[in-house]
């Protein structure tokens, strides 16, 4: 229904545009907006809009959850649950009153073998173990959505949310770690503890949980690097965090385990530090690629392309390390691109070793999806998303179908994938970094700086 309403003007008549009345005065008719009322359905469907949302996120988490249980248990006992035995056989071996080193291939801290003092056999560790490693992924994707929680709408929050467990969860890489009875979904943990609290500003903390990632799984503490990157705004209190709690768990390994620990520790990693296993790192690539002792057959025999290939490959990693802590986009971005680039210079990496770069793929669609950012930087974003979420695909998905190519086509496929993602996410975390738009840190008040724009 329309609504007019009158006013007196004395404009000149000539001038008028309105409505002339009897006596020469003018009459301007204002409309009114028709008052509509809006349909009750799109207002309950945008109230069930997110619930519904979390709802499907959890249920697909759940569903793969279950499923990943139970084939981690057949298939560990049809493979032997290889490192999850050796934990418990250097288990016993402390209840015996000997050093966890007496077992052969065991090789971290004695702390693994103590969480698994109260198990008796395999049969009745194998599956509470995977279940505390399917937990760990849920709590992965928990910690890492805190610090892009403000970023993301409400709608937002478990479309991300539902891609981290299915990215977790939903792959040939988490099944083989859960058969095995492997530490790095632990690990990934710790590391994800890390990049939150810095995210809140606990240096200190920040620190703790880094030394205490290197105490479960020693070469995690080359991932300590990520302190020093320029974001970092309290570096001396993360690394005394770090060595403090480092130190003290050393202290107490070695109190406990006698004054041997340490030499028998250092002496064992070392040895496995040489495996006769395929590495995918770049000091493996030289080897795999371009001499006879290739697993899958060389590409071509030459010794100068398997002593240059690698050096040209570490010098590479090394430049986006420091291209990471000078410009590390924000916490979470640094911590991944560091471990990552961390996982490429071991001597010995394994294609579950990963792990520690899955989180880049739903961080940076977190940041595609959020409107804190101006439109060239998340067309940036969708570059080192496109890059990351192939790594997974070709890594993590395909990796087992792969190896019908031989083990050759599997290692340049997952080397190459590795390295595009890792170049893209740290020079799009650069462009991030760079830019005004986006949300640099946190504060301590726990709002964030950045206003949606």
């Amino acid at each position: 229904m329309n609504f007019e309403t009158t006013k007196r003007t004395d404009l000149p008549l000539a001038a008028s545009t309105g409505v002339v009345a009897p006596g020469g005065v003018r009459r301007v008719r204002h409309r009114v907006p028709r008052q509509t009322q809006e349909s009750p359905v799109p207002q309950v469907m945008r109230r069930l809009r997110d619930p519904l949302l979390w709802l499907i996120a959890v249920s697909v988490g759940l569903a793969l959850s279950v499923q990943r249980l139970p084939d981690a248990s057949q298939r560990s006992a049809g493979v032997g649950a290889v490192d999850l035995r050796i934990f418990l056989d250097a288990a016993q071996s402390v209840v015996a009153g000997e050093s966890v080193y007496d077992v052969d291939g065991y090789v971290y801290l004695p702390f693994v073998a103590w969480s698994l003092l109260g198990a008796t056999d395999m049969r009745s560790t194998i599956t509470p173990w995977a279940i505390a490693a399917i937990a760990a992924a849920w709590c992965i994707a928990v910690v890492t959505l805190v610090p892009l929680w403000d970023r993301l709408t409400r709608w937002q929050r478990p479309v991300v949310f539902g891609v981290a467990l299915v990215a977790l969860l939903y792959n040939k890489v988490t099944l083989n770690q859960l058969e095995l009875g492997q530490v790095d979904f632990f690990v990934l943990l710790l590391l994800a503890g890390a990049a939150t609290a810095a995210w809140y500003r606990r240096s200190a903390a920040s620190g703790a949980l880094i030394a205490v990632a290197a105490l479960v799984k020693t070469w995690p503490v080359l991932i300590g690097v990520w302190l020093l990157r320029s974001s970092e705004s309290r570096p001396l209190r993360a690394l005394a965090g770090a060595l403090i709690a480092g130190t003290a768990g050393v202290l107490a390994a070695t109190a406990l385990s006698g004054p041997t620990m340490i030499p028998e520790w250092v002496s064992r990693t070392i040895e496995l530090s040489r495996q006769d296993l395929v590495s995918f790192s770049v000091w493996g690539a030289g080897v795999e690629l371009f001499t006879a002792d290739s697993a899958g057959g060389p590409l071509v025999v030459s010794p100068v392309l398997a002593v240059v290939l690698p050096w040209v490959l570490a010098g590479g990693v090394a430049a986006l390390i420091v291209i990471a802590l000078r410009w590390p986009g924000d916490h979470g971005l640094a911590m991944w691109n560091v471990a990552g680039a961390v996982v490429l210079l071991l001597p010995v990496s394994h294609i579950s070793y990963r792990l520690l770069m899955l989180p880049l793929v739903w961080t940076w669609l977190a940041i595609c999806m959020s409107r804190r950012y101006t439109t060239a930087t998340r067309r940036v974003a969708v570059i080192a998303l496109v890059a990351t979420s192939f790594f997974w695909i070709v890594t993590f998905r395909f990796a087992a179908y792969l190896a019908a190519m031989g083990s050759t086509g599997l290692y340049v496929a997952v080397m190459l994938s590795t390295m595009l993602a890792l170049a893209a996410s740290v020079f799009a975390a650069r462009a991030l970094d760079v830019s005004t738009e986006g949300p640099r840190d946190r504060p301590a008040s726990g709002r964030s700086r950045s206003q949606i724009r």
